[in-house]
């Protein structure tokens, strides 16, 4: 595993955190490992949609995910977050410590082997979704020493889970590697028409191995090459950004990134953390293609 570690201090507060990329068994279903820990300033952060799916175990601190509607719930040891296609805020204390893996829709399929729609836009605390076995690995992973040893117990854990389960179908994967490629742009019509099955058809794979509908991920993605061109700095051109990103008009394009964001694009950038922070609180997108 490759390993980068970055150190800030700032104004935020003052965090190590600790990137792996995933050796290349894994590379096709895991986006990134991270172990961050340190305190910051503020209280609450977004997680954006960006078509991944998280498992995050929790070291140290106190923290709650705070959905657009109904009462914070807190998560005490590990949690895991299915597809979400419109952002959370999550409420932590001043300090902790979270080590968690990023996995592509295809790793968390792998990984759970059920239908991905009881996942999609929701959070489950680890013991309703994989009993004590997280509970044993949490244990273990506090146990560590540093960073790198806890980031290669969790790869080791995911090369088991993963080696022998079963993939999507090929279908799914070729719809999805489709959806990537063409910015989210592919008609689903043409996507069943590709693979010589109906709309209804395709949809109800979709659901049971993504989370949901080839239209919802299209959203995503979509959304995400937005992400992707603001890079840090707001542009001269928000109507020129929309049109390539597929959005008919201006008010399409806002209504999409306040669902996704819960911001104005302006108020997106004013508000964006810097880079390394985003990833240790899981608001960075790593935008890449899910098959690569």
């Amino acid at each position: 595993m490759q390993l980068h570690t970055v150190h800030t201090d700032s104004a935020l507060g003052r965090w190590t955190l600790t990137l792996g990329q995933p050796d290349a068994p894994l590379a096709p279903f895991v986006d990134c490992f991270w172990d961050g820990v340190g305190s910051t300033e503020f209280a609450r952060s977004k997680i954006l949609p960006d078509g991944r799916c998280f498992l995050i175990f929790n070291l140290g601190g106190e923290h709650a995910v705070l959905p657009a509607e109904g009462a914070p719930r807190p998560y005490r040891r590990a949690w895991f977050s299915g597809l979400h296609d419109a952002h959370l805020q999550i409420e932590s204390t001043t300090w902790s410590h979270l080590v968690g893996v990023r996995l592509q829709p295809e790793g968390a399929y792998r990984l759970l082997a059920a239908p991905m729609s009881d996942f999609a836009c929701r959070v489950y605390e680890s013991d309703e979704v994989f009993g004590a076995v997280l509970e044993r690995l949490a244990e273990r992973l506090a146990a560590c020493a540093g960073a790198a040893g806890r980031l290669a117990l969790l790869q080791a854990w995911l090369a088991v889970r993963l080696r022998e389960a079963r993939g999507w179908h090929p279908n799914v994967s070729h719809a999805m590697q489709r959806l990537f490629h063409g910015g989210g742009r592919v008609r689903v019509d043409a996507l069943a028409g590709e693979l010589g099955v109906s709309q209804k058809h395709l949809i109800h794979q979709f659901h049971a191995q993504v989370g949901m509908a080839p239209k919802r991920v299209a959203r995503i993605v979509a959304f995400n090459r937005v992400l992707a061109r603001l890079g840090g700095a707001a542009p001269k051109d928000w109507a020129t950004i929309a049109q390539d990103a597929g959005y008919y008009d201006q008010p399409h394009f806002l209504r999409e990134f306040r669902r996704f964001t819960g911001s104005t694009p302006r108020e997106y950038l004013r508000e964006k953390l810097p880079d390394e922070l985003d990833v240790a609180v899981t608001q960075v997108n790593f935008f890449q293609d899910p098959a690569r």
